[in-house]
């Protein structure tokens, strides 16, 4: 929903290859006023449409910046299909000259073509400062792309040095290890590979860090022109590919390296990763079981967990553990993997005391992810450890005070120990970021037992009945009013 305030939540539609520039130009300049959605940091074992699609529910206004990356890119135009859906205000600027589609003509672009002006910060501002919800909406039906490989704006690694999602097709896989420690050892093959085309590869590790993947193609084709069997480059020049959602010309790429080195364990862990992306799940499990048979740990670690990631939204429970547990054991420091078996011991052995001990495990080695926080104060709530659970609660709201789920979570645990006043507090607080009439059906609930326990019966009548005319199905909230109703 749109919020009026002069602070706003902004998400930033872009292309990787303008990363660095958006960053200068547009992400410090807002960031110190508003809040900035922009390098998405995508959690394991979920969809990464329902992240970004979240990110988006979450902001107030989208701005699409517009260059001939961005307009190439399927997930930048899913990510503005998405925004039309959802209603939200849309400012286009324009970052390089290119030609936008009919859909987006009869928008107003501010341009920084020329630069970052005066006149153009001017005018973003005031556009931020009105923007509302199009009078004349884009129907997101006009808009037929639908992506095929991972959003631009996911997290490279910077902001979540763990996560192994766009990063997971360098050379320098990250794991349990800091991202700059695990290099590939040259073996003899690569040895005798020519000074230059050595460079030229090293060359373009620098700009894909730096997210220029064009720039890193356009040095590995000249390092394969200089040698032809370099099975490293085919490798990389496959991540490029894949993060400019070219999944195919992926694929050739990583078939190439493993036809010159069958065993390189970082191109056939790359081929469950393309063929996982394709909808192929029996062939990246293949591949990825490959890949962990190779022994080279980083890349077993890092195939263990994308095995049981595959396991879990399954629903094999016990092959997700499994995978996991070996994951860890190879890579201890990995937080995803941590936060993956703690959901899967909880929804698949109903194993409390494990579920919490691994959440606490992904949140010391990442403690300001919000989604570790969240889940593990859920399981602390439900565990009846209401004092923690305020206190991971209230850790997850400093991350994201505008995410409703701790407040209610808070708003719970404050009820069960009697502290009424301050649970209504935060129920009524959470309840301006709720979007469905299921959720706000829940917290009206909720609101209603705590007025009760404050003698309020007319004001807890009220709520009851609301929470019923919201959601039809709630039969607790039947239950409360009709027992309400009886005693009055």
């Amino acid at each position: 929903m749109f919020n009026p305030d002069s602070s706003k939540v902004i998400f930033i539609s872009h292309s990787s290859v303008d990363k660095a520039i958006i960053r200068e130009w547009i992400v410090d300049m807002l960031s110190n006023s508003h809040r900035i959605f922009w390098d998405i940091m995508l959690l394991a074992g979920q969809s990464l449409k329902l992240q970004l699609q979240e990110a988006i529910q979450k902001s107030d206004i989208v701005i699409f910046v517009m260059s001939p990356e961005s307009l190439a890119s399927e997930w930048c135009i899913w990510e503005i299909q998405e925004a039309c859906r959802q209603n939200k205000p849309i400012i286009p600027i324009k970052l390089r000259r290119s030609t936008p589609p009919k859909w987006l003509e009869n928008l107003h672009f501010i341009d920084f073509s020329a630069g970052r002006t005066p006149e153009g910060i001017v005018k973003l501002s005031t556009a931020i400062f009105n923007a509302k919800p199009l009078l004349d909406p884009i129907d997101p039906a006009e808009i037929i792309w639908e992506p095929k490989g991972l959003p631009t704006n996911a997290s490279d690694g910077e902001a979540y040095p763990n996560h192994q999602h766009v990063d997971m097709y360098r050379a320098n896989v990250q794991s349990a290890v800091s991202p700059k420690a695990v290099q590939p050892a040259l073996n003899e093959e690569q040895s005798r590979l020519s000074v230059e085309a050595q460079r030229l590869y090293e060359l373009a590790g620098e700009e894909y860090d730096a997210g220029r993947y064009e720039q890193a193609i356009s040095y590995l084709d000249q390092a394969l022109n200089n040698n032809p069997r370099f099975a490293l480059a085919y490798n990389r020049r496959g991540a490029c590919y894949y993060a400019l959602n070219k999944v195919q010309k992926a694929k050739t790429d990583y078939e190439t390296a493993l036809s010159i080195e069958p065993d390189l364990a970082r191109a056939l862990h790359n081929m469950g990763l393309v063929a996982e992306q394709l909808g192929n799940l029996e062939s990246a499990i293949q591949w990825y079981t490959k890949a962990i048979q190779s022994n080279e740990k980083p890349y077993a670690a890092s195939a263990l967990y994308c095995r049981g990631r595959l396991a879990f939204n399954n629903n094999r429970m016990e092959d997700a553990i499994s995978d996991l547990q070996q994951s860890i054991k190879l890579s201890p420091d990995f937080s995803p993997a941590h936060y993956l078996l703690s959901q899967a011991f909880y929804y698949g052995r109903d194993n409390m005391k494990l579920a919490i001990e691994e959440a606490d495990r992904a949140v010391r080695l990442l403690p300001n992810n919000y989604e570790y926080l969240h889940w593990l104060a859920g399981l602390l709530y439900d565990d009846g450890q209401y004092y923690r659970s305020i206190e991971v609660a209230n850790q997850a709201i400093n991350v994201d005070s505008r995410a409703p789920f701790p407040h209610f979570v808070l708003a719970n645990a404050l009820y069960k120990m009697g502290h009424y006043n301050r649970a209504k507090s935060e129920v009524l607080f959470a309840m301006s970021f709720l979007e469905t009439d299921v959720d706000r059906a829940t917290y009206q609930m909720l609101l209603g037992q705590i007025e009760e326990k404050l003698g309020h019966n007319f004001d807890a009548l009220t709520a009851y009945k609301k929470a019923v005319q919201l959601d039809p199905t709630n039969t607790k909230a039947q239950n409360l009013l009709r027992q309400l109703r009886d005693q009055m």
